[in-house]
Formats: structure tokens, C-alpha cells, sequence
């Protein structure tokens, strides 16, 4: 029997240094094109860090479902700090769309940040060590953003150098914790610069007309501060970009 990633014609991207640009025309086809792209790469050395956002849900979906072979493990790196499950919870979000009950059935571990006892500095620590853990086990480090108008990177957004209170170097340690003064839910927890150094290959989906300047920028490879871009730390990596988008560039 053949399956959809057997036949489905995929798309051939554009290419801009180390970044590669496909074309799609909706988040539904930029899912397969992506999981296509993917699905030869995953193995029992594989490990996937997967941001929150709009967009991306259908894709996590497609790799767990992989029958072949899915991924040895699951990372969240953004979370808004509080008790497990909060109502503002990114990890309440992956629940009540089926997705964690999902993963436990086939068996792939599923790491989340929060813990009992929520207190910034000790969920950064345990997290930090989780994480470090992982990118010493696991050598295919698959890290999956949305590009965002205002060009976030994941939980780090623009202004991080003077407007949050950390814990944790954003350079120096492998997770941080933020504190953000003009939002209700103010403390955030995400994973740093350092580890998205680790990444093998790094995979961005950008929809929607809202993007349009931050993802020229960002192919064009613009050089802007990481302060005030944050995006833009990813051509530091000196890995394979993925771009997904709906939009020309």
C-alpha cells in the first residue's frame, strides 16, 4: 500500500545561501511538503524541538503518525511559567487538541517544562539540564519556529536585552527564563542561543500577509541586531533553513 508521502509531489524550494524557500500555497500543503522534506531524516537518533504557533500542529501531527519511523523523543522550549495544564499553558493547548495522548500511544517521550513547583529560577534549572541532556543523546536536532511580524524566535522576542529580567544567559546556558513587564502572564520560559546552535536542520513556517517585511529580512539575511531581530540569529547557525511560506520573496 502506498502512503501520501509515497506519491504526493513535492515542491522544489528556492534556494539563498544556506536558506530554502518553498513556496506553498496554504498551511495544509506546506505540512506535507515539509514532512516530506523531513521524513527521510527522522530515526532512533532523532530528536524534534517544537515551538508553539498557528501553523504548525498539522505537521507535528504527520511526523508522530510516521509509520516507518517516528522520532525518539519530543521537546517543547516555550512555556508561560505556572501549575502543569495552566489555562494560559502552551502544554494545555497540545491537550486538548489530542496531541499529547497521541504521542503517548506510540511511544515517543514528550518533554515538557512545567513542573509542580513553579518557581522561575528552578524551572529553568531542571529544564536546563533536561535539555542539555537531550542534545548530548540525540544527534539529528530538528528545531521547528513561526516567523512572527515583529521576527521572535521562538519564546525570545525583540528587546530581551533590556526589557527582561532573566534567568539564565541567553548565550551561556541552554534555557532561559523571562519576565516580561507589560504582559499578565509575565514569566516565560524558552530555550536560548546556545541551543538552537545544536540544531542539524531548522525548519520556519511564515503565513499570512502580516509577515511580509520580517520574512524579506530574514532571507535577505538583513543585517539587523538579534536584539531587535531575533529571527536573524538563525543564519548564525550556519545550518539548512527550511522556509515554508504562502508569500513572495
Amino acid at each position: 500500500m502506498q502512503h501520501q508521502y509515497d506519491t504526493y509531489q513535492g515542491f522544489r524550494p528556492v534556494q539563498r545561501n544556506n536558506v530554502y524557500v518553498h513556496t506553498c500555497q496554504s498551511p495544509h500543503e506546506a505540512s506535507i511538503a515539509a514532512f516530506l522534506t523531513i521524513a527521510p531524516n527522522l530515526s532512533r537518533d532523532t530528536v524534534l524541538f517544537c515551538s508553539m504557533g498557528d501553523y504548525l500542529h498539522e505537521l507535528y501531527d504527520l511526523i508522530v503518525g510516521f509509520e516507518p519511523m517516528p522520532p525518539s523523543a519530543l521537546v517543547m522550549f516555550e512555556e508561560i511559567l505556572g501549575e502543569p495544564f495552566h489555562r494560559a499553558s502552551n502544554e494545555r493547548v497540545y491537550q486538548e487538541r489530542g496531541f499529547i495522548d497521541r504521542v503517548s500511544k506510540r511511544g515517543i517521550p514528550f518533554y515538557r517544562i512545567l513542573a509542580r513547583s513553579p518557581t522561575l529560577m528552578g524551572t529553568v534549572r531542571a529544564f536546563n539540564s533536561r535539555v542539555e541532556e537531550l542534545l548530548m543523546t540525540y544527534r539529528r536536532r530538528h528545531m521547528f519556529f513561526e516567523l512572527t511580524p515583529k521576527g521572535d524566535l521562538g519564546g525570545i522576542n525583540p528587546g530581551y536585552e533590556s526589557n527582561y529580567e532573566c534567568d539564565g544567559d541567553i548565550m551561556d546556558e541552554f534555557v532561559v527564563g523571562l519576565r516580561l513587564d507589560d504582559e499578565v502572564d509575565s514569566r516565560r520560559v524558552t530555550i536560548s542561543f546556545k541551543t538552537i546552535d545544536y540544531a542539524s536542520n531548522i525548519w520556519v513556517f511564515a503565513f499570512g500577509s502580516n509577515v511580509d517585511k520580517a520574512l524579506k529580512s530574514f532571507v535577505r539575511g538583513a543585517r539587523r541586531e538579534y536584539n531587535n531581530f531575533p529571527v536573524g540569529y538563525l543564519h548564525q547557525t550556519g545550518k539548512d533553513i527550511h522556509v515554508f511560506t504562502d508569500r513572495s520573496v
